[in-house]
């Protein structure tokens, strides 16, 4: 199985240099003040999901599917590896970001204002997760032509929801709903936010991996 994960980033060594590029022009894209909090994790998901997109991109391009279920290896076991690449991938994105965010800081660029923190890594986890939980299942079922709005929808969702569900949140501060949130936001500790955010995801994440290994095993390549 580890030979599986390998094979994904073998296949596309030129990944981290894309990682770097891609890293160096995010901080330089979002130089507003509002992305100061969101650029690592922002970075960290693009980075991932574009990584993720691509390594199905090439199994399908290359029919490495056909080649897989051909070899003594069962298919759970195939479909285990891409979620285990999911957090190889994640601590990759995290870690390309951080070391580029410490070396803007050290030399004083404006808009980098902290280091990478665990937030950005729970932040990232989360929705790397939940994006890949959806993604790997939509693909095994029906191909990557249905994939291609998805993945359209996923990279305007990145580049401006939050600054979306910021400008929403002032200006709807006093609704029920936004009441409410900040009410829970505030009346929970922060432990049990992260552990809440943690466990619902890998639990998606887990019911995801189920659902594709059955499909995955009824799927005719």
């Amino acid at each position: 199985m580890i030979n599986l994960i390998i094979k994904d980033f073998m296949l596309q060594k030129k990944y981290i240099y894309f990682a770097v590029g891609y890293g160096v022009f995010i901080f330089f894209a979002f130089q507003h003040a509002g992305f100061n909090n969101f650029i690592y994790s922002m970075g960290s998901i693009a980075i991932s999901y574009i990584f993720i997109a691509s390594a199905i991109n090439h199994d399908e391009k290359d029919n490495a599917n056909v080649v897989l279920i051909s070899l003594p290896i069962k298919r759970y076991r195939i479909v285990l590896a891409k979620y285990i690449t999911i957090l190889t991938v994640i601590a990759l994105s995290l870690a390309v970001m951080g070391l580029l965010g410490a070396v803007f800081k050290v030399v004083g660029f404006p808009t980098v204002v902290r280091f990478i923190n665990i937030s950005d890594a729970i932040i990232t986890f989360v929705s790397v997760g939940l994006l890949s939980s959806v993604y790997y299942p939509i693909n095994l079922k029906f191909g990557s032509s249905y994939l291609r709005i998805f993945n359209v929808f996923i990279f305007m969702l990145v580049f401006f929801l939050p600054k979306t569900i910021a400008e929403l949140l002032t200006e709807y501060r006093d609704s029920v709903f936004v009441r409410f949130i900040t009410v829970m936001k505030a009346g929970l500790p922060d432990w049990l936010k992260v552990f809440l955010a943690v466990v619902t995801t890998l639990f998606i994440m887990v019911l995801s991996f189920t659902i594709s290994v059955k499909i995955y095993n009824n799927k005719e390549f």
